[in-house]
Formats: structure tokens, C-alpha cells, sequence
């Protein structure tokens, strides 16, 4: 060993082993004499002394500290490596001072070096509103003993600046986080800060000292709690030999959509770890659930298993809590896991209290995920891909459980759907429409007894269809003759299917509706006859039946199942507030459905009769029967409806066509300003007609929507028959 005499009076020498190195630090700057006894096995000793001249360190020899991962939203960083700085910043505008700017570079970390300093000015590049932020961070090292504090100021172009003192230690690092409150509380208002000013403190006009400054920024607190749908860039730890990887990125099916990727090793036990600010608390008889969204990439059944964690002491485990939970998932996509805390009451904790009771009580801060833990031979779920180097995403971690997922449920097969669709012993793929423009999904039965396509709510059947307010599925559908082959109705059927079920098709329930070939038909499927129903999870769409041996190909497009802004089928399911019929019309009725066949088979219709004893007739509905609720055309600009006009009460020679307009009852004169919008009908046939008012998607004001049979300024007579009433997408 050796030892370090440092020449100063009363201080021990400092010691280390031969072949290390010894470092001392002197309070003062000075010449001393210094010794150096090294010492072996032997009695002997070497000694060497000499006189050593100790000056002052002048600049930084370590780094400014390391910055904590931040959420871009939570920063609005001036000056740092850490994050994404902002543009056009001028760090030496000329201002008049006395200071001199020069970048450092400490061994490729650079800062900035201010140097006889009175006061430095620095310019954004343009006005940043501070509003929302909580701190400015500022990392400033001197050894000038003339800088007691750093003062600075904000400025704002409307209303001046303000200052406030930084105290300073020398010869280290001094990281500031100052309130930005210090500023607000003398007045100034920070929507629109553009420089900032920095002074040494006591005041120095001549300038004197040197500073060296990192990590300049604007932050606020980013609580890391749940929910966590990663919008606030919220990071798991990875862990594991080798670590479990995880990065921030997007849902595979919506990349929109703010995900956490986990990227499992073949290590039994990788994780993904994250403390939380606010931890989860589990209480006996209280809703102890946490619920995560989970996409695999496979079809094969992996595990998922939440640990969490109370550390209070990280070196007596008997004080702190560990619980764990399991679920399996199978089938490539998102799956809902639900892990309930409260099934674990009055077993014992996990790894590595595994002995220790637990009484289903805990505040844990700690977050834990494991994919496809331990041995698959443990739990009997062996398959190539358990255990593998796989990418899983997680999103959606919550308490509780998830709510059902925003409606609409859509398709339109472009690539923006919200549904992922299976194949049943069908042919099924996106094409390009062979009928029209766009994509479409072609269904291709080529002669089995049955087959299908089909989706689900959710991939592991835990979200239920709410049919009590939503119950009408709406699509298009295209049957070519030419691929047709029997002698089947040409039909269309959704079914309600409860997929958690062995035999799925056991108490479902469908609604068919007849088709024309050739063409495209808009078909809405109304369930309100279910609509109490809460077991159904998936749907099924069956074009022409089973039990049968027939080819049939139809192409589908535009699926919908939303909550309708207004509809009415007649049978006392609508939500149409008001029907109201002009004085002029002969009558307005609901009555049997005189014309029942094709495409409707309903039991009731609305009958419109225009006697023509005046020049004008029509009816009209409203959403609200005092006119207070506009249509929202926003997204909902389609209107569909069934027709009937029978050829055997027309009289004149007008063409035959239906209007609908759209207008606003609150006006003296509502068809001012009315939208008009037209289709020919087809005498003695039902037709189904789809109006187009996506030109008016930006309207508001509209607040009724008037139905009128070929036309006015006639005396003839037109009766019709309606049906079916739907507003949508």
C-alpha cells in the first residue's frame, strides 16, 4: 500500500493499495508539500516529497446530472441533449453586456460557458406560452465566488420582465428547479415568454466570473399513474436475462393509437417493469380490478401475469408485499385481461414472501408484466411460440375494467375500419371494388353446406353487445348473377352470437333480408327485437343460407353499427320524436304492410296519401318536437328508406320520384334556405333509396326533414308506402 501526506497541518494521510489511484481535493488553492510513503512486505520504505502547487478547478470535470425521461408535452427545452430543444434560440444576442460566450465541450458533452459576466440575454425565436408549466430547470456550475446567486429573468413582449435569484454552490453542479410561480406571484403573466436574462448576483456592472449552464427548460409534473394509455409517454423498465425490451410506439391495427411494445426474450422470468406515483390500492370489498389491453402477435395461447409490489424496506422482505395473477390469452390481436385482486384474498403472496399470508389488503407501487413466465410445461400451454422472442403490445391499464369500445363499429375496407373480421369456410379478402370505386371485402362461398364471416366485439368475447340503444347494423352488399349458382333466395343474414360459447351458434339469433343481384343494396338489420338481450358478443354475416351446396359471391362494403341519430321502422322502435303531415295530404297512417315481399317483409309501413286537392303535399319528422335538436350531418348524412308507390293510385304524368329536404322549423318560412335532394322510384316495387347530404356535413341548422312525392304544383294523386327510416354514415 501507500500513503498521501498532503501537507497540511493535522490531517491524516490518505491511503490506497499500489497499482490504484488516489485522488485528494483541496479546500484551497496554494502551494504544499506533499509526501508519498510507499510500503511493502519488507520493513523497509520509499519516500518522496516534493512541493506540489494546487490551483483552482475553473471548470466542470463531471457532467451536469442526468436528466429524468419526460413526456414531450410535460417540456419545452431550451438548452440540453436530453430533449428536443426548440428552434431558432440565439444564446449571445448583443444586448450591450460585458459577457463573453463560448461553447464548452467536456469530452463530447457541450455547454454553454458565459464568462465576465454582468448580465446575458437569450432569445426563443419566438413567443412560448408557460401557462400550463410548473418549473424552470437550469444547471449552473462556478467556481467564482463573485456568483452568490444566478438572477433571472423571464421576459415577455406585453408585459415586461421579472427576475428571481438562483443560489449558487461553487466548485459543483447546482440544479435549479424554480416554481414559475416565483415570476406569476410579481405580476407577470407568462403566455407569451421570448427571452430569457441572466445576471450575476450581488450586481457586478464591469461583469466578472464564470458560469457554465445545462439543461435549460420549462417542465411540469407528469404523475405516473393509471389509467396509462402511454399518451404521456409513460416508460416501462425492461428486465430479464437477457431484459424483456420495451419501447414506446403505436397499435399495429391504428397507428394513431399510443401503445407500450414489449419485446419478450426467451429469459422464464423478463419483465416490464414501472413505479408508480400513485399506487394501487387493494382493500377487502371494494373493486380490486385492474384490466390491460393486450395484442398478440400469434394465434397461440400465451400467459399474461401483473405482479405488484409494496416495497418498504428493500432489505427486509418480511415488511413488504408481493401479489401476482395469471390469465391466458389465444388468438392473434387485442385481447381485454381483467386481473381481479380481491380472487387472491386469504392465499398467500408470491415470490419471494411465497409463504407469507396475504389478508387482501396492499398499497403497491409497483407495476410489474410478465409474457409467458416460467416453464409452458407448468401450465400446460406448450406451443412453438411460448416463451419465444416475440413483440406483445399493452395499452389501456386501468382500474376497474374497460369500457365497451366507442361506437361506431365501422369497415370500409379502405384501411380506417374498427373491426377485424374471421373466415368461416368462406373466402375472404380485400379487393378492389369490381362494382364501383374503392376497396371492398369479397365474400366467396364456392359450395360447402355453410359458411361464414364473422367478428367479435372483443377478441376474448368479454365486451357484449348493448342492444337496448343500438340495434341496427347497416352494409351494402353486391351479389353478381354470373357467380351464382341452385336455387336459394337471394338473401343476406346477420346473426347475434354469443362466442364465448363451445357451440357458438346455439341461441343465436338472425334477422335476413332479400337481395336484387346485380346491384348494390343497402341493407340494415334491426335486432330491436333483442334488445334485452346482453349475452351476444359476435356477429355473423351468411349470404344465402347453408345446408346447401351453392356457389355465391358478394362483395360487402360500408358495415356500420352505430347508435342512429334517427330512425323508424314502424313497429314501434323508432326515435323519431314527431311526424307531422301537411294539412294538404289526404292521409298519414301507419297500417299493415299491404305489399309485403323482395326486400321488405315488415308487418308495418307508413302510407303517404296525396289526393291532389291542392298543388302541394308532404310529411315531415323532426328530432325533437319542439324543434330544438338540429341533425348532426357531421359524419350521419345518409338517410335510407324503403318506398313502395303503387302505379293503381297515380293519376297526371309527373315522373315519378321521391325529395327529401332538410330544413329549419324554427324559421316563418322554412323552406327558405331548405336543401333539397332527389331519386326516381319505380313503380309497384319496393325500393330501397339512399339520399347523399355530405355536402352539408358542416350545417347545423337544420331541425326537420320534409318527405314529398313527385313533387308539387301538381293537382295529381300519389300514394306511397315508407318504411324503414335510417339515418347513417
Amino acid at each position: 500500500m501507500f500513503e498521501f501526506h498532503p501537507g497540511i497541518a493535522g490531517v491524516d494521510p490518505a491511503t490506497a493499495n499500489i497499482g490504484e489511484t488516489l485522488s485528494y481535493q483541496y479546500a484551497e488553492a496554494g502551494t504544499y508539500t506533499v509526501k508519498v510513503v510507499a510500503k511493502g512486505a519488507a520493513i523497509e520504505t520509499t519516500e518522496l516529497t516534493q512541493e506540489f502547487e494546487v490551483t483552482a478547478i475553473l471548470a466542470p470535470t463531471v457532467s451536469a446530472p442526468e436528466q429524468p425521461d419526460r413526456p414531450s408535452a410535460t417540456v419545452v427545452s431550451v438548452y440540453s441533449n436530453k430533449y428536443q430543444d426548440i428552434n431558432g434560440v440565439n444564446f449571445y444576442p448583443n444586448w450591450g453586456q460585458t459577457t463573453q460566450f463560448a461553447e464548452y465541450d467536456l469530452n463530447g458533452d457541450k455547454m454553454l460557458q458565459y464568462s465576465t459576466v454582468n448580465y446575458q440575454g437569450i432569445e426563443f425565436g419566438g413567443n412560448y406560452d408557460l401557462s400550463s408549466f410548473e418549473y424552470m430547470h437550469v444547471d449552473v456550475w462556478t467556481a467564482s465566488p463573485e456568483f452568490e446567486n444566478l438572477e433571472i429573468s423571464l421576459i415577455s413582449p406585453s408585459n415586461g420582465e421579472k427576475p428571481v435569484l438562483g443560489k449558487l454552490d461553487q466548485d459543483k453542479w447546482t440544479s435549479l428547479d424554480i416554481p414559475l410561480s416565483e415570476w406569476t406571484n410579481q405580476g407577470l403573466t407568462i403566455a407569451d415568454i421570448f427571452q430569457l436574462k441572466l445576471a450575476i448576483n450581488p450586481w457586478n456592472p464591469s461583469g466578472a466570473g464564470t458560469i457554465f449552464l445545462d439543461n435549460i427548460y420549462f417542465w411540469k409534473a407528469n404523475s405516473v399513474e393509471l389509467p396509462i394509455r402511454f399518451d404521456k409517454e409513460e416508460k416501462f423498465e425492461g428486465k430479464g436475462n437477457p431484459a424483456m425490451t420495451f419501447a414506446l410506439s403505436t397499435n399495429p391495427d391504428d397507428s394513431s393509437d399510443n401503445t407500450g411494445k414489449l419485446t419478450t426474450t426467451e429469459d422464464w422470468w423478463d419483465t416490464a417493469e414501472i413505479s408508480l406515483d400513485v399506487p394501487i390500492q387493494i382493500a377487502t370489498g371494494a373493486d380490486n380490478r385492474v384490466s390491460v389491453r393486450v395484442y398478440s402477435p400469434n394465434d397461440d395461447t400465451h400467459r399474461v401475469m401483473m405482479k405488484l409490489e409494496n416495497i418498504v424496506d428493500p432489505g427486509d422482505n418480511s415488511k413488504n408485499e408481493f401479489v401476482e395473477i395469471s390469465k391466458n390469452i389465444t388468438g392473434k390481436g387485442w385481447h381485454d385481461v381483467t386481473f381481479d385482486l380481491s380472487d387472491l384474498e386469504g392465499g398467500n403472496q408470491a415470490y419471494p414472501n411465497n409463504n407469507d399470508p396475504w389478508d387482501g389488503n396492499g398499497s403497491f407501487e409497483r407495476l410489474i408484466f410478465f409474457i409467458d413466465p416460467g416453464d409452458c410445461n407448468w401450465y400446460g400451454l406448450c406451443n412453438p411460440t411460448y416463451g419465444k422472442v416475440l413483440d406483445f403490445h399493452i395499452d389501456d391499464i386501468v382500474l376497474g375494467t374497460h369500457e365497451l369500445p366507442l361506437y361506431p363499429l365501422f369497415d370500409d375496407f379502405e384501411g380506417n375500419g374498427s373491426i377485424t373480421w374471421a373466415d368461416d369456410a368462406v373466402g375472404m379478402s380485400v379487393v378492389d371494388n369490381p362494382h364501383g370505386s374503392g376497396k371492398v371485402l369479397k365474400y366467396e362461398d364456392t359450395g360447402g353446406t355453410y359458411a361464414n364471416v364473422r367478428f367479435d366485439l372483443r377478441a376474448d368475447h368479454s365486451a357484449k353487445f348493448d342492444l337496448s340503444t343500438n340495434n341496427i347494423f347497416k352494409f351494402k352488399i353486391y351479389i353478381p348473377s354470373a357467380d351464382l349458382t341452385g336455387n336459394q333466395d337471394n338473401k343476406v343474414e346477420l346473426k347475434l352470437q354469443d362466442g364465448s360459447k363451445d357451440r357458438p351458434w346455439e341461441g343465436q339469433h338472425g334477422v335476413s333480408t332479400m337481395l336484387e343481384l346485380d346491384k348494390w343494396n343497402n341493407v340494415y338489420i334491426d335486432f330491436s327485437e333483442k334488445s334485452s338481450s346482453t349475452e351476444f358478443s359476435r356477429i355473423v354475416l351468411q349470404v344465402n343460407g347453408e345446408g346447401n351446396n351453392d356457389n355465391v359471391t358478394a362483395y360487402i362494403d360500408d358495415f356500420y353499427y352505430e347508435i342512429p341519430q334517427s330512425h323508424d321502422d314502424f313497429e314501434g322502435n323508432g326515435n323519431i320524436a314527431k311526424w307531422e303531415e301537411e294539412p294538404n295530404l289526404e292521409s298519414m297512417q301507419i297500417i299493415d304492410n299491404p305489399v309485403k315481399g323482395t326486400i321488405n317483409s315488415s308487418n308495418k309501413v307508413l302510407e303517404y296519401h296525396d289526393g291532389g286537392s291542392l298543388q302541394y303535399a308532404n310529411i315531415r319528422y323532426y328530432l325533437a318536437s319542439d324543434n330544438s335538436i338540429s341533425f348532426d350531418l357531421t359524419n350521419a348524412n345518409k338517410v335510407t328508406l324503403d318506398v313502395y308507390m303503387p302505379s293503381a293510385d297515380l293519376t297526371g304524368s309527373q315522373d315519378n320520384k321521391l325529395w327529401l329536404k332538410l330544413q329549419n322549423g324554427n324559421k316563418e318560412r322554412p323552406w327558405e334556405g331548405q336543401i333539397t335532394k332527389e331519386q326516381a322510384v319505380e313503380l309497384d316495387k319496393w325500393q330501397r333509396l339512399t339520399f347523399d347530404f355530405s355536402d352539408q356535413s358542416s350545417a347545423t341548422e337544420f331541425t326537420r326533414m320534409l318527405v314529398q312525392f313527385n313533387g308539387e304544383d301538381n293537382f295529381d294523386s300519389v300514394k306511397a308506402y315508407i318504411d324503414n327510416v335510417f339515418i347513417h354514415r
